[in-house]
């Protein structure tokens, strides 16, 4: 799998591959290619997890867990094996609470050999 790091000034996000618009500051939606996606803020709650993905991703905090290690996406993303797989691994600056900024990071893994059903 290929991780392509981004720094961006907008939330904006379509898939590259089926050209659905993804996320924005007010919109998620998953689209058929999205097959897993984190967001920094609550790594523990996969935004999705699709197919092989969701078992992997089970194994993995469960071996964490077990030697009550923190999650990191980038050392999971790191151990699938998947040629298809480009994972965009957005980082945006936003305003906190308190007035101050923030980095938001947000996962996409897009499969890029994905089909429409009936193409």
């Amino acid at each position: 799998m290929k991780i392509i790091e981004l720094n961006l000034s907008h939330d904006n996000f379509y898939c590259p591959v089926t050209g659905c618009h993804i996320q924005s500051e007010e919109h998620f939606e998953p689209a058929g290619a999205l097959v897993a996606g984190w967001h920094s803020e609550i790594l523990n709650e996969p935004l999705v997890l699709k197919g092989k993905f969701q078992a992997k991703w089970d194994e993995y905090v469960a071996k964490q867990d077990e030697a009550e290690d923190f999650l990191n996406i980038s050392e999971f993303l790191n151990s699938v094996e998947n040629e298809n797989f480009v994972c965009f691994e957005i980082t945006t600056r936003e305003i906190a609470c308190n007035g101050g900024p923030v980095d938001s990071t947000v996962w996409f893994v897009i499969d890029f050999d994905f089909r429409k059903e009936g193409s």
